[in-house]
């Protein structure tokens, strides 16, 4: 899909919703992530869940709602504030009422989610890099202890340290993906 096509799409929201500060905050957020952002006919099994609603029918009209994990957050801004710091895909069904999906909407639609496994999987992939990196650093920084002054010494002591606290966080954050990952398989 191409990212040009995704950013059109959102520029058209924009204007077909009349969006107010808040939710054009969220366009724009969706914007920065063109990557991460998929345009489908159903949500389940989202991490991250926008809905959109351009349909002028329907009443209440709910311009917004979002789902982080599963827990509804109602307000655009706290989305963003939950959604920023995550590597997950963000996933946007646009809610046309009875009107047909205009073609530029048609052009970025995929059917559904994709398999959450996959991510969770590419997510563990990458802590896994992140610990041999760190593992890499703590071995030169032991290595280079032997030979190294004082004040080169101290920084060792540093590196080393943060060496250890990194590999165990990463760690930590390994054994939860995996306990994700085994939830999903069942």
């Amino acid at each position: 899909m191409e990212r040009a096509d995704k950013l059109g799409a959102l520029r058209h929201l924009g204007m077909a919703m009349q969006a107010d500060g808040a939710v054009l905050a969220v366009l724009a957020f969706l914007a920065g992530r063109l990557d991460r952002v998929h345009f489908v006919n159903d949500l389940e099994g989202a991490a991250l869940a926008v809905q959109l609603s351009v349909a002028p029918r329907i009443w209440p009209r709910v311009p917004f709602r979002a789902t982080v994990d599963g827990t509804p957050v109602h307000h655009p801004l706290a989305f963003i504030e939950r959604a920023a710091l995550r590597d997950d895909d963000v996933y946007v069904r646009v809610d046309f009422g009875a009107a047909e999906p205009p073609p530029w909407y048609r052009a970025v639609l995929q059917e559904g989610v994709d398999d959450p496994r996959h991510y969770v999987e590419v997510a563990m992939q990458r802590v896994r890099q992140e610990i041999d990196l760190a593992l890499d650093v703590y071995r030169t920084a032991n290595e280079l202890m032997a030979s190294a002054d004082e004040e080169d010494r101290a920084y060792l002591r540093f590196a080393l340290q943060k060496a250890q606290a990194d590999i165990r966080a990463l760690s930590n954050r390994l054994e939860t993906m995996q306990m994700q990952l085994s939830r999903t398989e069942t």
